[in-house]
């Protein structure tokens, strides 16, 4: 995953760290029609980490073909639960 930001990192009140696999919910409203829907992603940086300040509630993700996308708001992300194997993974 490509980052500018330390795998982790969050600011105070930030949800997701970066690097934090979600899932996209599968709706978006209707002024979202153009975002992508319904995917795993890992989360880049947070509104705040991106553009300063102490807004945390809206993210730049990555998708697995490498695009990205922001901001996608707090509440249409979902935390993504790993497996054993992902685990150990993120050890190495």
């Amino acid at each position: 995953m490509r980052t500018r930001y330390e795998k982790g990192s969050k600011l105070k009140g930030q949800k997701y760290a970066v690097g934090e696999r979600v899932k996209i919910a599968d709706e978006m409203p209707s002024w979202m029609s153009h975002f992508r829907a319904g995917e795993e992603v890992d989360v880049l940086y947070s509104y705040g980490q991106s553009c300063g300040g102490d807004s945390a509630d809206s993210y730049g993700v990555e998708f697995d073909d490498g695009s990205s996308c922001a901001w996608y708001d707090e509440s249409q992300l979902t935390p993504v639960k790993k497996g054993i194997v992902q685990r150990i993974r993120d050890m190495f």
